[in-house]
């Protein structure tokens, strides 16, 4: 830069001019020079910011020599001059004899100098001092500083004084201002962008140089030294220090295998301090690593100079060693790491990773693993078996979506999405096996992770929920039946949660309120009780809520017309299998006809009165004490007592004493059971006469509850006084009951007959010399017997007439039903008789129950059924029929059938249809009802037909047959229209399945108590569809093809199932409500045994099970009741069948201290000991094992218990889970005590 700047000022001189501009006419600039002159003090900056301190001072000495040197070669200080004697045009005047203007040259060269050290030296200040100054500030500061200074010094040296000292000056600081602007913004861009020194480590250290570091030369080279003498030892004492401190064993050998360092972790792994090894040799101190990997190791390192690293166990220091052999020309260098725990660790892992893959391999539930495309990574067995594959390798790599059914497998996409997006997520989906199987699967899916948190892959764990989806489907079914039982029944039905909050209420009970269904719900139900009624219904309640007691109380509904509706309700609690109450479910009934009569009857008191005593008969009401509160004047008469002998007093102690006992238990049974009772007695009244009479009782009770009995007498004296003497003109009497067409008996107390008529012999097929002295039960069925002993004792003892229809099996003859009256006659000794009628009523039944059970298919299906005259006039409609057109129950039918269609259809009527059906006796398609109510249409599929007379074989009727088809139709205008929007159709659905689903599960529990008092009329209509499909499958009707025998099979079948649950139902009720009875008499209990273990062993087979006996006894005559006792084995042995997988099941029978001891022993899942407590309970089934996957209303056992109890036994049950179950029964062999308190029981029920 210096040369050029010579040059270009000799160049100037030679051409005789030199290059300049004027700046306010009066400043001339050279630009030449300043730019060259600047440039050197910007390369001086440069040098001290990068190279530092020492390039710098030997810049700046090398400008200064090159500036002498160049003076006094190139004439540059005297060309100065020339140049300045041509500007100025003075003469010029020479100095020297090399031409040299010492002026210039000294001057120049002190302030050049100068110059450079004040440039470093400002710049280094500015930076040590100004350290939040913009470092461009710091360069321009800088530069234009030192080059104003120059111009200053040069100016004030050279020109002072002279006239051109000011312009001279001033077109200085112009041009290298103007300089220092262009050369600091060149040299911030380089360092900060271009080369961006200014970010590096060197150059922020270098900015805390001392400000006179470029002076200050020997005591720098000096400090350097010591300094670098300071920076090794403390570098050495860094390294061993941070050797000492690492967790890992260091150490280092030199070529003679001499410890040259060793840090304190390797001295602790090898036992040794550190400075008792350093210069001692290897294998010296460690000679029982010779021969070992290590030795191998390191000798190889040294022979071939290449890294070594391996892992190895050092069996001295039982331990496991990382290395890694570092080789040089000096030696070994070895870092070596204790590894013994990370490879205990990487044991347990593995082992850890074999019990995991064993649970995997043997969990029940299916489990897989898919990467992002849905492929399957992994399945367990149990999945291999639920997609039904042969093996993981024949699946593995291949998308499941395959198997999944189409509509679902966009959301199965989702969920392996949603895993990768680190989400975990649930789906209820549909798959097809491989086979071809379909299940119904719930999987949960989750990412699963490595060790680093990334997401690899989506974890799944699966489920066949098919049998649940089955229930739910049951469920739904079940919730329909009973929201069709409630909204039909005749009583208001409720319920509510345990808080007393509203959730349900049928039709009836809005009836009722006056109210609408929602208004009803939460606690809107209390709005419709009447002001006056309110705090106490509320109170009663509460203490039903708070006590968990049942609800029982009469009180007023009053509707927003004001209209009083008097309602006795009854609310019992539901508990869940925990016994935890949570809700009621309750029925009112309406009595405002019974409390209005009761007002009238309180109110009409002496109008009653009057009325009573103007009644010929007798007449008195009691209360609950048997007092007498009422008695007529009949009542004085008869019993020749005035009116203060009988009111307040029981009249018990004029009864003889013999019968006093049965006389109270009469009232008491009427008061408490509300059952009516009529009987017979002979009465001595006062003054001795005897009289007989005829007593009916019944029970009232008032609007506070209180219990009365009203009964009404009948002086039968004189009739019973004409069949006497009846009775005594045997010959009139012979007479006339042989010209009675019904068979007649007399019987007497011990049930042997005394007089039978001709039709009675025709009936048994014997002479009367045969039958006159016998019971004739030998001649019946045992069962029959039973009855007709009962029936006949039952009538003796308590005198009540007795109606009973009932079978009559003679031998070599068919099974007739007939209808028996039986009345008790008492003669003037006291002798008791029966007087009995027979009337064979067989075919009347069978007509009776054919067309019960045509009609009663007909009401209850779920098809429009009618009928109407050949001209087209309805003359009959089931019940669903009208309610499919919006007709009620009682109102009248159309004129004409064609009134039943949409007008579109009255053509296609008369013109095809009914041409059709009168030519070729049928029509069958599609067409529109109209609703008369809401004037909707209705779509359905019907068939209309002709009904033939089969004897004149004539058409006397048509019949239509009509399915509702509107919900298929409306499905398929909808499927239509959403076909491409079918996902959200679906979730749509799912969410109302969902709800619909735990609706069904609340409607359920209230279904199960709605059962049980609707067992009797449940049981009618399915006997009627089981005696009718069974009449059907014997092709009374007309033959029937494959399919049709197939699907009334299955109608009958399920018929059957359903009975049997209802049947189960109703015991369990019956047991509850105490009117379950049972019969004593003896009978054979092995036979009884082996007719129930021959019934059951098909089913046991078909299970690959044994059912085997072990009887102490060969004969065993039992007392009991042989249907329940039978009831009781059928139970226990199926459940044993039920429960159990393999094995035998035993049978063990002993008797010890007169008791007959039985035991039902399987090999099957057993029962834990906190289920055992719930076997008993009604409705409950233990959870887990195999019982979900058997049907059960969980009633058999609740029911065993209770028969068992009956007959005055017990019952328990021993178990061990997964081992099996011993149930022991026990019975009294001679149930006399039993018996008799059974016959007492039904003799005062008939008293």
């Amino acid at each position: 830069l210096y040369i050029l700047l010579g040059a270009v000022q000799y160049l100037q001189t030679n051409l005789g001019s030199s290059v300049s501009f004027q700046l306010f006419d009066d400043y001339q600039i050279y630009p030449s020079s300043i730019i060259l002159f600047s440039s050197i003090l910007y390369a001086v900056l440069l040098i001290y910011i990068k190279e530092g301190v020492t390039s710098a001072r030997t810049l700046i000495i090398g400008i200064v020599l090159s500036n002498v040197i160049m003076s006094f070669m190139f004439e540059i200080t005297y060309l100065q001059q020339i140049i300045e004697s041509q500007i100025k045009n003075t003469e010029l005047v020479t100095n020297s004899a090399f031409n040299v203007n010492f002026n210039y040259l000294f001057f120049g060269t002190i302030i050049l100098f100068v110059d450079f050290l004040l440039l470093v030296i400002l710049y280094q200040f500015l930076v040590l001092k100004f350290k939040k100054l913009p470092y461009f500030l710091i360069l321009f500061t800088s530069l234009w500083a030192i080059l104003i200074f120059d111009s200053l010094a040069f100016n004030i040296a050279i020109h002072y004084g002279n006239p051109e000292f000011k312009t001279s000056l001033l077109s200085h600081i112009l041009g290298k201002s103007i300089a220092a602007l262009g050369y600091s913004t060149v040299l911030y861009f380089y360092v900060k962008y271009l080369d961006g020194e200014k970010s590096k480590a060197t150059f922020i250290a270098n900015q805390g140089r001392d400000v006179l570091s470029i002076v200050h030369y020997k005591e720098e080279i000096k400090n350097l030294q010591i300094e670098k003498k300071q920076v090794e030892e403390k570098l050495t004492f860094q390294l061993e220090n941070t050797l000492n401190n690492i967790s890992d064993g260091f150490i280092s050998l030199d070529s003679s295998w001499c410890y040259t360092f060793v840090n304190k972790k390797a001295g602790e792994l090898l036992g040794r301090t550190p400075s008792s090894l350093i210069g001692k040799h290897i294998w010296t101190e460690f000679p029982e690593g010779v021969g070992l990997p290590f030795y191998n190791a390191y000798y190889k390192a040294a022979e071939t100079q290449e890294t070594q690293y391996f892992q190895e166990y050092y069996k001295p220091f039982d331990r496991w060693f990382e290395n890694k052999i570092y080789p040089s020309s000096e030696g070994l260098t070895i870092y070596f790491t204790d590894v013994t725990e990370k490879k205990k660790s990487e044991l347990a892992l593995k082992e850890s990773e074999n019990h995991i893959r064993t649970i995997l391999e043997t969990e029940p539930e299916c489990i897989k693993q898919l990467n992002i495309n849905n492929e399957l990574i992994y399945m367990n067995p149990a999945g291999l078996a639920l997609i039904e594959a042969d093996n993981l390798e024949s699946v593995k790599g291949l998308p499941v979506l395959n198997l999944i059914n189409e509509e679902y497998r966009e959301a199965f996409a989702k969920v392996t999405s949603e895993a990768f997006n680190g989400n975990a997520s649930q789906l209820v989906f549909e798959l097809t096996g491989m086979k071809g199987t379909t299940r119904w699967l719930e999987t949960n899916g989750v990412p699963l992770k490595d060790a680093d948190g990334n997401i690899i892959s989506l974890l799944a764990i699966t489920r066949d929920i098919t049998n649940r989806k089955k229930v739910e489907e049951q469920l739904v079914k079940n919730e329909q039946l009973y929201r069709s039982l409630t909204s039909n029944a005749p009583v208001a039905i409720f319920q509510t949660d345990s808080e007393g909050s509203c959730n349900y209420v049928n039709e009836e009970w809005i009836k009722y309120a006056g109210m609408s269904f929602e208004d009803a719900m939460g606690y809107g139900w209390a709005n419709a009780i009447h002001p006056e009624d309110k705090e106490r219904v509320v109170y009663e309640w509460e203490q039903s809520v708070v006590n968990k007691t049942e609800f029982n109380l009469e009180f007023r509904f009053q509707n927003k017309k004001n209209q009083i509706t008097w309602l006795s309700a009854k609310a019992v609690g539901l508990f869940n299998s925990q016994n935890k109450l949570y809700g009621y479910i309750g029925m009112s009934l309406d009595i405002t006809e019974r409390k209005e009569n009761e007002k009238l009857l309180i109110e009409n008191k002496e109008y009653l009165d009057s009325i009573i005593n103007n009644i010929a008969d007798p007449v008195f009401v009691k209360d609950a004490k048997s007092q007498f509160l009422i008695a007529n004047d009949a009542f004085y008469k008869l019993f020749n007592r005035t009116e203060d002998e009988i009111i307040g007093n029981t009249f018990a102690e004029d009864v003889p004493e013999e019968e006093r006992e049965r006389y109270l238990e009469i009232d008491k049974r009427v008061i408490s059971e509300g059952v009516e009772n009529i009987h017979e007695d002979s009465f001595k009244v006062k003054g001795g006469e005897t009289r007989y009479i005829s007593t009916k009782k019944s029970r009232y009770i008032d609007g506070s509850g209180n219990k009365f009995l009203i009964g009404v007498i009948r002086d039968v004296t004189k009739q019973k006084n004409t069949e006497k003497l009846v009775l005594e003109s045997k010959e009139y009497l012979d007479n006339i009951i042989n010209n009675i067409g019904d068979p007649v008996f007399v019987k007497d107390d011990k049930s042997y007959l005394l007089i039978v008529n001709d039709a009675f012999c025709r009936m048994f097929g014997l002479k009367r010399e045969a039958i006159i002295g016998k019971t004739l039960a030998e001649d019946v069925t045992p069962e029959e017997m039973e009855v007709f002993l009962r029936i006949d004792k039952q009538v003796i003892n308590t005198g009540v007439e007795n109606i009973n229809e009932e079978y009559l099996t003679l031998k070599g003859k068919e099974p007739r039903i007939i209808s028996t009256k039986k009345t008790r006659y008492v003669d003037e000794k006291g002798d008791k008789y029966i007087i009995g009628v027979i009337r064979d009523i067989t075919e009347k039944k069978k007509a009776e129950e054919n067309n019960q059970m045509l009609l009663s298919l007909i009401e209850t299906s779920d098809d429009f059924i009618g009928l109407a005259t050949l001209e087209g006039k309805p003359i009959y409609l089931n019940s669903l029929g009208k309610k499919m057109v919006g007709l009620e129950a009682d109102e009248a039918l159309p004129s004409n059938i064609k009134d039943f269609f949409t007008k579109k259809y009255y053509d296609a009527i008369e013109n095809e249809h009914m041409p059709s059906i009168f030519e070729k006796e049928r029509w069958n398609g599609e067409a529109e009802f109209k609703n008369f109510k809401s004037e909707g249409i209705v779509s359905v599929e019907m068939s209309g037909f002709l009904v033939r007379d089969k004897i004149a074989n004539k058409p006397i009727a048509l019949g239509i047959v009509a399915t509702n088809i509107s919900v298929r139709k409306k499905a398929e205008i909808e499927l239509e229209k959403h076909k491409n929007n079918l996902e959200d159709l679906v979730e749509s659905r799912t969410a109302e399945l969902e709800k619909e689903k735990i609706k069904a599960q609340s409607a359920d529990l209230m279904k199960s108590a709605f059962l049980a008092t609707m067992s009797h009329e449940l049981r009618t209509p399915m006997n009627s569809i089981i005696g009718f499909t069974g009449i059907l499958l014997k092709e009374l009707a007309g033959p029937l093809n494959d399919e049709q025998k197939r699907q009334i099979d299955m109608v009958k079948n399920s018929g059957e199932h359903l009975l049997g649950l209802i049947n189960d139902v109703l015991d369990i009720s019956k047991i509850e409500a105490g009117k379950l009875k049972v019969s004593f008499y003896s009978f054979n209990y092995l036979v009884c045994l082996e007719k129930t273990v021959d019934f059951l062993l098909p089913q046991a087979s078909k299970k690959g099970l044994k059912i085997s006996t072990e009887i102490s006894t060969l004969e065993i005559n039992l007392v009991s009741d042989e249907r329940r006792v039978e009831q009781i084995l059928l139970n226990l042995i199926s459940n044993a069948i039920k429960f159990s997988t393999n094995g035998t099941i035993l049978v063990k029978v002993d008797i010890k201290d007169n008791v007959l001891i039985t035991q039902v022993i399987d090999e099957g899942i057993g029962i834990s000991k906190a289920d055992i407590v719930k076997l008993f309970v009604p409705f409950i089934q233990i959870e887990g094992g195999l019982n979900r996957s058997h049907e059960g209303t969980g009633l058999g056992l609740a029911i065993c218990k209770n028969l068992i109890d009956k007959l005055g036994g017990t019952i328990n049950v021993n178990s061990q889970l997964g081992k099996g179950s011993i149930f022991t029964f026990k019975l009294p062999l001679d149930n006399t005590q039993n018996k008799l308190k059974e016959l007492s029981v039904n003799k005062n029920q008939l008293a």
